[in-house]
């Protein structure tokens, strides 16, 4: 695996864990959704389309975000620890630290120099031997 395939495959991590708070906000929404929701009384029952969601159809809508979320936050632990495993094959505790800072924290290079102690470039050197002598499971691929 080349380093950009490396980097691909540690960023997948972070794409994920923005997926997963996407939909917490769209879970938090449906929910105040629900909240605001009132009866309608009449004998008639109303469901023109272009009408606002009944409270039962927020609330299965909620359920469904929730398995998918409890699937995919499954699959984020998963990944963590695999991700973790990997940045423990680096022998150099700055670099697996460089690592960690990077693809489990997400902070950004600058925050990661200035951590460290050293200067942005340097930093960015650093992070090109680290991917270097990373080794990643044999069946790990850039599409997870």
């Amino acid at each position: 695996m080349t380093c950009q395939e490396k980097k691909i495959w540690l960023m997948r991590y972070k794409e994920l864990d923005k997926e997963i708070n996407r939909e917490l906000d769209e879970l938090t929404r449906l929910k105040a959704m629900c909240e605001k929701v009132t009866a309608t009384y009449s004998d008639v029952p109303m469901r023109a389309p272009g009408k606002a969601a009944s409270k039962e159809d927020v609330y299965v809508r909620m359920v469904d975000l929730m398995d998918k979320l409890n699937r995919k936050i499954d699959l984020f632990v998963d990944m963590r620890g695999e991700i973790e495993r990997a940045i423990h094959t680096v022998d150099d505790p700055t670099l697996r630290l460089l690592l960690k800072l990077r693809y489990l924290d997400g902070k950004k290079w600058e925050q990661i120099a200035v951590e460290l102690g050293y200067d942005y470039r340097w930093t960015l050197r650093l992070h090109g031997r680290a991917l270097e002598r990373l080794k990643t499971p044999l069946k790990a691929t850039i599409a997870g």
